[in-house]
């Protein structure tokens, strides 16, 4: 009796032993398919979207995982780089089953070192954190400020005032731009030729008029006309071309300003046959000269022994010849 006892509570024994054995067996491998059919379906939604699985997420929390219990294979994978995340489709396969492969065992390892923490179990800090990215400077654009300045005139841009020849000669090139816009449509009547370049015309330097300084009392007693002779309001400047003086701009000073003339043609001519008569390189000056109260141009040639004043107009004869200086003054009285 007992013996059927002791059989029926053995037997019983080793069918609840072989039930627990199943029961853990089926639940053993349903957890292992589960856990195969997770992983199968994280590697596939990868592949279909493109993209690298990253092992460590910047949120997640540090995980205690025995440094014994990573693989050889894997330590220098996690510990020298961090895997790249390319959207490049054109990824290489067996670029994916290295990453995938690593990724398994490195999340199976850390399910192992939790359920079976190891006695030398160490903290591992995120190694995968990607580097930190180098932010450019945007440049942004200085809003521009104005500057205040005053202006300073050096000594060089001080406006300085004009000498009397400086205001002359402006006077004169006004006159000078006029006499070549009438030449354009009259050359005859200013000294041009019709065919002449009028644009190689220019303006000569000044020429004085002197005037007598004898008074209608004063009696001329022979002296030389140059001791005569006074400096007068009045400039004429010679338009020249081709070497020649085909018009003489005339500037007077009305005893307040430099005003211009009207110039003169005839005068021109008479002067330009003075200078072929007695040219200055043969050391004569001639010199232009008025007589009060005549409206006449006349001349003198100091350097000649006999004193003489001519009226210009003598020049534009066939055979021109000086006048005395005592008949001319003579007549003036």
């Amino acid at each position: 009796m007992s013996q059927d006892i002791a059989i029926n509570i053995q037997s019983i024994v080793s069918r609840r032993k072989r039930k627990a054995a199943k029961k853990f067996s089926i639940g053993l491998s349903v957890f292992a398919l589960t856990f195969a059919g997770f992983l199968c379906w994280q590697h596939f939604n990868h592949l279909g979207h493109g993209q690298m699985p990253t092992t460590v997420s910047r949120t997640a929390p540090v995980a205690i995982v025995s440094a014994a219990s990573i693989p050889a294979a894997v330590k220098p994978e996690l510990a020298t780089s961090s895997p790249k995340i390319d959207n490049n489709p054109a990824l290489t396969t067996s670029d994916h089953q290295v990453t995938t492969n690593a990724a398994t065992v490195g999340f199976a390892d850390s399910l192992m070192g939790v359920l079976t923490p190891s006695a030398k179990a160490e903290t591992i800090q995120q190694e995968l954190q990607p580097a930190p990215r180098q932010l450019a400077e945007t440049a942004r654009p200085v809003k521009r400020v104005p500057i205040q300045t005053a202006t300073v005139f050096s000594s060089r841009h001080k406006p300085q005032a004009m000498t009397d020849e400086q205001k002359r000669l402006e006077v004169a090139q006004d006159g000078f731009a006029h006499v070549m816009d009438m030449a354009r449509n009259y050359p005859d009547t200013y000294g041009f030729l019709p065919d002449e370049d009028l644009k190689a015309a220019k303006l000569g330097d000044a020429i004085p008029i002197y005037r007598v300084g004898l008074q209608e009392q004063d009696t001329y007693t022979g002296q030389p006309v140059s001791s005569l002779l006074k400096p007068s309001d009045e400039w004429v400047y010679p338009v020249i071309l081709d070497n020649r003086i085909r018009f003489l701009v005339q500037v007077r000073y009305d005893g307040h300003d430099y005003v211009r003339g009207l110039g003169s043609r005839a005068l021109a001519m008479a002067y330009e046959k003075i200078l072929d008569r007695w040219p200055a390189s043969e050391g004569f000056h001639p010199k232009l000269v008025t007589i009060p109260n005549l409206s006449f141009y006349y001349f003198t040639i100091p350097e000649l022994p006999d004193q003489n004043i001519t009226d210009t107009s003598r020049m534009l004869d066939v055979s021109p010849s000086l006048s005395p200086a005592t008949l001319v003054l003579a007549a003036w009285r």
